[in-house]
């Protein structure tokens, strides 16, 4: 079973991409990703060519809410998880993690091989982060939608707060911890990796 992310030093945080087309992935693996998070429906067989020429390549699913109905459509893909891009409470991820022991039975792959990175966007993630600790044991990732936090707490403060429970809640649930950043970021890696250094990887 692949890990989500090695754990590299604090201040190089490595770089996952959402992607949404075969184009998209291959311009994000030129431009120096160690991950791909897929954000939608994509061309049957990308998945297996894309680790063919990187067996290393984490590939997760973008997942709207543990009982998202383009679950089972996402898993057909097989990647190596979900992403939870809306986890306010780690009944969340226990549910989700319920749904995917369901999709590997079906579709005859080993128990625990799907894991789940949980991006945390409303403030009730924040109020229940302790819940994430022992949720299940897929959980690989815990992060941040910073943008969407930004826009409901501002950026100051509260933002500032709020990526220091993430850190802490990873820490204590021995995850990574992760943060999804703006699409513009994306163009400038560098000065992302500087802003959220003591992140174990970004999302953008």
């Amino acid at each position: 079973m692949r890990a989500a992310l090695p754990r590299p030093e604090p201040a190089a945080p490595r770089r996952a991409v959402l992607v949404a087309d075969a184009a998209a992935a291959q311009a994000a693996l030129t431009g120096g990703a160690q991950a791909l998070v897929l954000g939608g429906p994509l061309p049957p067989g990308l998945v297996a060519g894309l680790r063919a020429g990187r067996t290393d390549l984490a590939i997760y699913a973008a997942l709207g809410a543990p009982d998202d109905p383009a679950l089972d459509a996402l898993v057909a893909q097989a990647p190596d998880g979900v992403l939870l891009r809306d986890a306010r409470s780690g009944r969340d991820v226990a549910a989700l993690g319920a749904r995917l022991a369901v999709c590997e039975a079906e579709g005859d792959r080993p128990d625990g091989s799907l894991s789940i990175l949980a991006a945390i966007r409303h403030p009730l993630g924040l109020l229940d982060a302790a819940g994430f600790v022992g949720a299940s044991p897929r959980l690989r990732g815990l992060g941040l939608d910073a943008p969407a936090l930004a826009a409901l707490l501002g950026e100051g403060e509260a933002l500032a707060q709020a990526r220091g429970t993430i850190r802490i809640a990873a820490a204590a649930a021995g995850v990574a911890a992760f943060a999804w950043l703006a699409e513009e970021s994306a163009s400038r890696p560098d000065d992302a990796a500087a802003r959220w250094g003591g992140f174990d990887f970004l999302v953008v």
